[in-house]
């Protein structure tokens, strides 16, 4: 099982960001809010909040589009990262 850093970013870098394993297996969202926001699926793993170091954050945006629920992207590039439900503990990783 790997051990190394998983690196990660946005289209344009403005964000960038470290998955530390172990990582679980890739989720698929089919609903209308995860198409519309991804164009397609969103497919993402999940990882818990004290294994997600963002390195650089300066143009990380948060969206509110139901209550409690939360999408990361990139305000530069538009790039969608992250999906988070409050309390949760867990990230979702684009």
């Amino acid at each position: 099982m790997p051990t190394d850093p998983v690196p990660g970013g946005c289209l344009c870098g403005a964000v960038t960001f470290a998955l530390m394993p172990p990582l679980d297996g890739v989720i698929v969202c089919h609903c209308a809010d995860c198409r519309r926001s991804s164009g397609h699926v969103w497919a993402s793993v999940p990882v818990p909040t004290d294994r997600l170091h963002l390195h650089g954050a300066a143009g990380l945006r948060w969206f509110a589009g139901a209550p409690g629920v939360e999408r990361g992207f990139c305000g530069l590039c538009g790039a969608s990262l992250f999906w988070r439900s409050a309390g949760a503990g867990l990230m979702a990783v684009a």
